[in-house]
């Protein structure tokens, strides 16, 4: 069964999704880590918190 188009974002959604992707991807791989955190909001500390966590674990990955 195809998924309710209510489930399907729109082209639009889905390239500012994407585009969020790439700059935090670009941002692992240059080890930015301040460009890695720009692409989140404040809202959540604990968030924001684990996400410094998983950039320095990124980081230390050889990805090329």
């Amino acid at each position: 069964m195809p998924p309710a188009t209510a489930d399907i974002p729109a082209t639009s959604d889905r390239a500012a999704i994407q585009e969020l992707l790439d700059r935090r991807a670009d941002a692992v791989l240059n080890r930015d880590r301040t460009a890695f955190l720009a692409t989140m909001s404040d809202d959540s500390l604990l968030f924001r918190s684990r996400q410094r966590d998983l950039f320095r674990w990124m980081a230390k990955l050889p990805l090329e």
